[in-house]
């Protein structure tokens, strides 16, 4: 079908501009439209082979190839013009201008028609997603923490590329995508040809690399055997995009998303989007799944789609979708003048040359994809949040939950600062979880060749940070941070609760030159409990067999530290000065929770006055 496109547009392209003719030398006139043609039909070709433009909106994207050609007519015209007379007389120069307007008024239809259009409607760009406000962050899954960021796993992919067959001599790793696969979260990317010379020779990509994303000390894996051919660098080949541009034209392709299904078969998950509101206002229309080494396509609607496929509403949408929202909550001229309730997505780069709005893709507790962005105000120097957004990315429904706290770069300049000792460590991609009852930000820290370091774990509510070796550890900290005073009181998440009975096991290590004791009881199997001896100095001197009463934040988790240790039999003798020092801390520790209380009590009136609950 592209090629009977190809030729009307250059047929349009290149309408001769040179009208005087038409009349006094009709045939100068046509055969001049017909040359133009001839030199327009390799253009037009080019545009189509290469851009692939989407030929949706009013003039069914026409314009958009067509002002180039004509303006290039234009211009080509007036140079012929120049040479054949040594200038452009008044009446020929009529004609010219005559065509020109014409195409210049066609050209300029979307400035003059579709932008008006847009902006008289940007209240239906602003409900375009409907978008439901939500108390508490409940959505995010934290038995599967993301602990390898995408530099990391494109580090740990080209590693391991040369280790089988060499294919890194053919191959390059192609976009790694986030996804959750046999419930456990990977990057995945194909492999991809390197130039065109090894595409004539290899002719098929063989397989594709996954990469744990929770586990850092997981190997990369390499997964070959395949003859993937629809490839998105086959360079003058029918790849993927080009297969999907033929039968699908007059839609909007997007975000062509490398994905594997549960039994580990490729596939390519592409978004197909219609525009509703002139060349904007776009929503979906379908998902198209294509076979990479048969070139099949399968095509769903949203509610249709399988399970294994993450990324169905695309990346860029939910992007823009975000916009639309925080800037249109009172209409276009608020949105620029007043900025009452405006808002906009944070912008996020390792770099100060890439930073850009972005959202993350993180997974819930339901076991469905989310995308995850943070709202600020429209000041560009505001580092702080107002709220954040989670889009289901396989329905498109959208939460509105209101925070405050430092926002994606300020967490990361936190982090950076916490580690700023080793040279070269920095932080990436952070992602916002409710860990035991509080938001905190989940940080991989990475070393100059994106190698794994640590996690780094930031209280959202202090910007505080802990760092760990591994997620048990950074968790462990985090733990001993939001119990370290009464003033920060656990939620449903986590509680305070005591054991008593006797010590069957315990053991010391040293962990980052601090000894560390493990404790398990005989009445509580499940469960080891650890703690150092600042939280009680009778561990260094506890023993198989002792009885013990063991204090404790209860969480989900197998390790958990402890918040008090005792042995009953044992009664140390405390100084007056001791005493005394206690007793003024226990009346602190109760006079601190009153307060908390008391702002929670506050805060909670606030909140049913702003009609919030």
């Amino acid at each position: 079908m592209w090629w009977g496109i190809v030729f009307l547009i250059s047929f349009l392209g290149s309408l001769n501009p040179r009208i005087d003719k038409l009349r006094k030398e009709p045939a100068d006139y046509f055969a001049g439209w017909a040359i133009r043609f001839l030199i327009f039909l390799p253009i037009s070709f080019v545009i189509f082979y290469w851009i692939m433009p989407a030929m949706v909106g009013p003039t069914i994207g026409f314009i958009k190839v067509l002002w180039p050609l004509w303006l290039t007519n234009i211009i080509g015209t007036l140079i012929l013009m120049s040479e054949e007379t040594g200038g452009v007389d008044k009446e020929k120069l009529g004609g010219i201008v005559l065509a020109s307007l014409f195409m210049f008024f066609v050209g300029i239809f979307a400035v003059i028609v579709v932008l008006p259009y847009k902006w008289a409607n940007v209240n239906s760009l602003h409900v375009l997603v409907e978008v439901a406000e939500a108390a508490e962050l409940e959505e995010v899954d934290t038995l599967h923490i993301r602990q390898v960021s995408k530099e990391m796993a494109e580090w740990r992919g080209n590693q391991i590329i040369g280790k089988d067959k060499n294919y890194g001599a053919q191959f390059v790793v192609g976009n790694y995508s986030i996804q959750r696969v046999n419930n456990e979260l990977y990057w995945v990317a194909p492999l991809e040809f390197r130039s065109i010379a090894k595409w004539i020779s290899a002719d098929t990509s063989p397989g594709f690399i996954m990469v744990s994303a929770e586990d850092p000390t997981k190997e990369a894996r390499l997964v070959t055997g395949f003859k993937m051919l629809y490839m998105m660098n086959a360079y003058f080949g029918y790849n993927v995009v080009r297969h999907v541009y033929d039968s699908y034209m007059f839609c909007r392709i997007t975000e062509f998303t490398f994905e594997v299904t549960d039994n580990l078969k490729p596939r390519w998950v592409i978004s197909v989007l219609k525009p509703t509101i002139g060349w904007t206002g776009d929503k979906m229309k379908c998902v198209l799944i294509v076979d990479p080494e048969t070139g099949d396509i399968e095509e769903y609607n949203i509610e249709e789609v399988p399970e294994w496929v993450d990324r169905v509403i695309p990346e860029e949408l939910c992007e823009t979708y975000n916009a639309y929202w925080g800037a249109y909550p009172h209409g276009w001229i608020n949105s620029w003048w007043g900025e009452e309730d405006v808002t906009i997505p944070t912008e996020f780069g390792l770099s100060a040359e890439d930073t850009a709005p972005d959202v993350w893709l993180t997974y819930g507790n339901d076991g469905e994809p989310y995308w995850f962005t943070g709202h600020t105000s429209a000041s560009s120097a505001d580092m702080s949040l107002v709220g954040f957004t989670m889009m289901n990315s396989r329905t498109g429904k959208m939460k509105f939950f209101k925070m405050t706290g430092a926002n994606e770069n300020a967490v990361l300049t936190a982090v950076n600062n916490a580690v700023s000792n080793f040279e070269g460590w920095h932080g990436t991609q952070p992602i916002l979880y409710n860990i035991y009852g509080e938001k905190a930000w989940v940080v991989p820290v990475v070393g100059k060749n994106n190698t794994f370091q640590r996690i780094a774990i930031t209280q959202a509510s202090t910007s505080l940070v802990v760092l760990g070796e591994t997620k048990e550890k950074a968790l462990t900290k985090f733990r001993q941070l939001i119990t370290k005073g009464k003033h920060i009181a656990p939620t449903a998440s986590a509680y305070e609760r005591k054991a008593e009975g006797e010590i069957a096991r315990i053991n010391e290590v040293v962990e980052d030159g601090n000894t560390i004791f493990y404790i398990c009881l005989s009445n509580v199997p499940d469960k080891l409990f650890t703690g150092a001896v600042n939280i009680s100095p009778e561990l260094a001197i506890a023993q198989q067999g002792d009885k013990a009463v063991l204090g404790f934040l209860e969480t989900t988790e197998e390790v958990v530290p402890l918040s008090s240790f005792d042995i009953p039999a044992i009664t140390l003798q405390k100084s007056k000065t001791q005493k005394e020092f206690e007793k003024l801390e226990e009346k602190r520790a109760v006079k601190e929770e009153d307060n908390w209380d008391k702002q929670e009590e506050l805060r909670k009136e606030l909140r049913k006055l702003q009609g919030e609950e």
